[in-house]
């Protein structure tokens, strides 16, 4: 072996003139060779001098870039020594051709023109190439070619177009991930509120109306998308061999495939639709579509459109959904038998007792007609044939809510009839004559809840702020439902504890304390409200101390300083302190026993005596439930009595592990 080395080595000196000569040559060649294909392969016939490359030809002179040679973005095939060449040369090719294209190329071009035209894409949507183009978007960075595709298919879907935007990447990126009806981004950022009115299945929609009441596009576009854009694993075999062990480990994959290789994203993930897939059932298929229309005032009021004066303002059973055949029987069938059936379906979703709320919607709505029915014929009498345009749009409202049975939007038909009152009232006015005052359902924006919240209803005392509440006695007071809770946003409390303050709190509180705060006075003379916990008042309760002894309701400043300045004021300094630790094994002790009885909930059903278990939770549970209202600062002696007696019930609770 070592005389064959230096045999080779001897031979390359002695010849080393003519070796050198040769490979001069063939370096000269080469490179002439290598020029010469420089420029020859501007040319799009070198690139179809292989047959795979027509359907990308094709593409490309379909494409907006049919004046840019093939190699101003694909520059490694200007080589002839490139990898792709010495493949093909080899015969180990393979037939699924990719490229990557880095940024900088497509900038070298387009980096002086405005990338932010004010020009819509697809339908209407104003797209930045600035914010996709250079922030991070879901946590990964977007390239060019990461909407700009290889291939995409050409508008009207004939052909296909090179570098086109693939529009279900789009679809991949805002929707994959999201709610149901939903996008990652949320609708309004590519479509903006809807600024016309559209029409659908025959109904105009005003969106604009809907968007101010805050009613969520998926309230009727319930499905917007088809398709799952997820990455089978089976997908991977199309480029690798085995390799799929980091197959869900998105951070990883996108890192490799997206940053690295510049891969577009519609090459692993399934291809995802956009559009009204699906809406919700009152606006979807419908018999109208081919019969005459039969129930079309009754949608509309159901829809919440159709009167005039008032906001478009959809059913709340609309907005959840329901549709038609939820409530009422099947076509043709016994009248008497589907208003069972709707009385047993308000029954099934909602409980015990709203089977009658139909009723009592339908009486309701019967009685307001007549009411605003004899006040505007009054108007329509005194205007005479002159009129005027609030009397047509009464008289229009008056028979809408007749006509599309307003029962199916009680807010909507009772908006509809206090606008129509307020209108034949004003024309009364406007001729002197007296008009009688409204009826209180219709007398502000918020009486309609009386419509379907009886007297009865409201008589309940409900829990708010920590104490127990009264609707008819406010209510008698003067106060409008709408002073603590919003129409728009169906029944939400709006009113915090600190505006009753105002009334309840002033300088000369109207009622007695334990009118609201029950509980805490309860514990305070000795007994755990809603248990059967007993034992000696508080020492401040048998010295006489009163509540307003120690909470200075006018001075209006916060519970825990009054009270502390009070302690002071008293009994000396320190004793603010002492309150401050009160709280504090309050809180403690309410938790301990929160923790206790969550636990207690997990084994409940466990063991032999399962019914004595449950038994012992419920009582543990109401103590538990009893401190945390009632406050055990107020009786610190007896709320600790309270809380040994439910560790006591809750012994069996296996101690939680750490």
């Amino acid at each position: 072996m070592r005389h064959l080395v230096l045999a080779i080595r001897e031979g390359l000196v002695e010849h080393r003139r003519a070796l050198l000569t040769l490979a001069g040559i063939a370096v000269a060649i080469l490179l002439v060779v290598q020029v010469a294909f420089y420029f020859l392969s501007s040319s799009a016939a070198v690139c179809g001098s292989c047959h795979i490359m027509e359907p990308y030809l094709d593409a490309w002179r379909a494409s907006s870039h049919r004046d840019v040679a093939c190699v101003a973005c694909h520059r490694e095939y200007r080589f002839v020594l490139s990898t792709t060449y010495l493949r093909y040369l080899t015969g180990i090719y393979s037939l699924q051709l990719r490229a990557e294209v880095p940024d900088g190329r497509c900038l070298a071009c387009h980096e002086k023109q405005d990338l932010d035209p004010d020009e819509p894409f697809l339908k209407g949507i104003h797209f930045s190439h600035k914010n996709h183009l250079g922030e991070m978007r879901r946590g990964k960075r977007l390239h060019c070619t990461s909407c700009h595709s290889g291939l995409a298919m050409a508008e009207g879907g004939e052909g296909q177009v090179h570098v086109a935007v693939e529009e279900s990447v789009c679809f991949t990126c805002h929707f994959k991930g999201a709610e149901q009806g939903q996008a990652v981004t949320g609708c309004l950022v590519c479509h903006g509120p809807p600024s016309t009115v559209v029409t659908h299945q025959g109904f105009q929609f005003d969106h604009g109306s809907y968007l101010q009441r805050n009613v969520r596009c998926d309230h009727c576009h319930v499905e917007v998308v088809r398709g799952d854009a997820n990455v089978p694993k089976g997908r991977c075999a199309t480029c690798h061999v085995s390799r799929v062990e980091a197959w869900d480990d998105a951070t990883r994959v996108h890192e490799i495939h997206l940053q690295r290789r510049l891969i577009d994203c519609k090459r692993c993930h399934n291809t995802m639709e956009h559009g009204k897939v699906q809406m919700a059932a009152a606006l979807g298929e419908r018999c109208e579509n081919c019969h005459r229309p039969a129930h079309t005032a009754q949608e509309k009021m159901y829809i919440g459109i159709g009167g005039e004066g008032v906001p478009d303002t959809p059913s709340t059973m609309f907005l959840a959904r329901v549709a038609c055949d939820s409530c009422h029987g099947e076509r043709g069938s016994d009248p008497r038998r589907g208003a069972e059936q709707l009385r047993t379906s308000c029954v099934t979703c909602h409980g015990a007792g709203y089977d009658r709320m139909v009723d009592d919607w339908v009486r309701g709505l019967a009685e307001l007609q007549r009411e605003v029915g004899a006040l505007l014929r009054r108007a329509e009498g005194a205007m005479g044939s002159s009129g005027n345009d609030a009397l047509r749009r009464a008289r229009h409202n008056l028979e809408f809510v007749a006509q599309g049975r307003g029962e199916h939007n009680i807010h909507y038909a009772a908006e509809l009839l206090r606008v129509a009152r307020s209108d034949a009232a004003a024309a009364l006015t406007s001729v002197g004559q007296q008009v009688p005052a409204p009826p209180e359902v219709l007398a502000s924006a918020s009486g309609y809840c009386r419509i379907c919240h009886s007297t009865s209803h409201l008589g309940s005392r409900l829990p708010f702020a920590g104490m127990v509440y009264d609707h008819n006695r406010h209510l008698a007071a003067g106060l409008a439902c709408d002073r603590c809770h919003s129409v728009d946003e169906h029944g939400t409390t709006t009113i915090e504890a600190r505006e009753c303050m105002a009334c309840h709190h002033g300088a000369e509180p109207r009622r007695p304390c334990e009118t609201c705060h029950g509980e805490q006075a309860s514990l305070y003379r000795g007994a755990l409200a809603g248990t059967a916990v007993t034992g000696a008042a508080d020492v401040m309760a048998q010295a006489e101390v009163g509540c307003t002894d120690c909470h200075d309701l006018a001075r209006g400043e916060r519970v825990v300083k009054g009270v502390q300045q009070a302690c002071v004021s008293c009994h000396g300094e320190g004793y603010d302190a002492m309150l401050v630790e009160w709280i504090n094994a309050d809180q403690a002790r309410v938790q301990e026993l929160a923790v206790l009885v969550a636990a207690g909930q997990a084994a409940a059903g466990r063991g032999d005596d399962a019914a004595g278990r449950r038994a012992s939770l419920a009582e543990a549970e109401a103590i538990q439930r009893a401190l945390l209202a009632a406050k055990g600062v107020h009786n610190p002696v007896l709320a600790e009595t309270a809380a040994a007696r439910a560790k006591k019930l809750l012994a069996w609770v296996p101690a939680p592990s750490h």
